[in-house]
């Protein structure tokens, strides 16, 4: 399987982009884990796009875990990018998930992620709408362990799970 783990803005480690797109044109599969630092694709100029083909590779089918951070070098705030739709196509394979500098979709037609075998969650400095939080957290029925980490958009969180054995929450925004 698969395991593309970007090493964090160490310059003797970086891998270039166009290597990883090789990489993942290549593989066979399946995936078995794509983590990506925060701010590794910031000097590219289209970074949604870059992204989001890299998530759509067959190279990634059966993705288990997925550890997903801004592409961005600037502070988290609710102007940080969205969450790639992309990320859809692993909901029946996700164990494991991490998020971060990123804003979950809003809206009467946001689609939440349901994640049936998601055992593992950490949300840190994600803008994410109660409804939709609740509406994860719902689609999540085996999840043992969530971690919200300053984390924003939803006033107050009441949870509910048969499951969760573990959680954390922490919260830096004022306000909430």
């Amino acid at each position: 399987p698969l395991n593309i783990d970007l090493p964090i803005d160490d310059p003797e480690r970086h891998i270039p982009v166009k290597e990883i797109s090789r990489v993942l044109s290549v593989h066979p599969g399946p995936g078995r884990r794509f983590s990506i630092p925060r701010g590794y694709l910031h000097w590219i100029d289209d970074r949604a796009a870059t992204m989001d083909g890299w998530l759509r590779s067959p190279a990634l089918e059966n993705l288990q875990e997925l550890d997903l951070n801004s592409y961005s070098l600037q502070h988290c705030s609710a102007s940080q990018p969205l969450l790639p739709p992309s990320v859809h196509r692993f909901s029946s394979t996700l164990r494991v998930a991490s998020f971060n500098c990123l804003s979950f979709p809003t809206g009467t037609n946001a689609k939440a992620l349901h994640l049936p075998l998601l055992k593992q969650l950490t949300l840190l400095q994600v803008s994410i709408s109660e409804s939709y939080l609740h509406a994860m957290l719902a689609g999540a029925s085996v999840l043992q362990s969530l971690l919200l980490l300053d984390s924003f958009g939803f006033p107050r969180l009441q949870i509910v799970s048969r499951s969760l054995t573990s959680i954390g929450v922490r919260s830096r925004w004022k306000g909430i």
